[in-house]
């Protein structure tokens, strides 16, 4: 393995380590093939809507569940992910750009 950053942070923190970046970038560090390689796969719609039913959920669990109980946080969990669901379905980019989990988690975090 070359001499890389990844491998520098390796050399001081010797733990599992997981990096990604972007093909474009990926292509001009030209790694030297001793880091296992995969692709993260596309969500599809389904995916999306159960990221963003989690997403939700752990929002309204932490926010309205000790106030108002977790019935209330399950009826204010799906509401906010139709609305969320409703805003990306309305603008084929965005939604396009949902597909990708990295940032499917910014859309959410946004909304």
């Amino acid at each position: 393995m070359s001499d890389g950053p990844a491998q520098y942070f390796l050399s001081i923190h010797p733990i599992p380590a997981i990096f990604t970046s972007r093909q474009r970038g990926y292509a001009q560090v030209h790694p030297d093939g001793g880091w296992p390689l995969a692709r993260l796969a596309s969500f599809d719609e389904a995916q999306i809507e159960c990221f963003a039913r989690s997403w939700f959920k752990h929002l309204e669990n932490q926010e309205i569940a000790a106030e108002k109980g977790y019935a209330w946080a399950e009826v204010s969990t799906e509401q906010r992910k139709a609305e969320f669901l409703k805003a990306i379905r309305a603008n084929p980019r965005v939604m396009d750009l949902a597909g990708t989990p990295p940032f499917l988690s910014v859309i959410d975090r946004r909304f």
